[in-house]
């Protein structure tokens, strides 16, 4: 037991040290600004967001669809 948790916090502080790393070497980087989206990277972002919507608006119907179906033994109802 006393071996396993030793190891543990070995491998914990390894961890720790492998991600602060580059930290470590560079505190302050030569520059720490995001730049402004290129207009791909804007068209890009408004056509994924109108994509979600269409996404939630169409699982929002298919939800109410399977909402309105008949449950239980009632024969579902066609029209023609």
């Amino acid at each position: 037991m006393t071996a396993s948790l030793v190891l543990a916090a070995v491998v914990a502080v390894a961890a720790v040290l492998l991600v602060a790393v580059p930290f470590l070497r560079d505190p302050t980087p030569r520059e720490d600004r995001l730049r402004e989206p290129r207009e791909a990277d804007k068209r890009r972002l408004a056509l994924a967001e109108e994509r979600d919507r269409v996404r939630e608006l169409l699982s929002r119907s298919h939800d109410r669809q399977l909402a309105d179906e008949p449950t239980g033994s009632e024969p579902a109802l066609i029209d023609f």
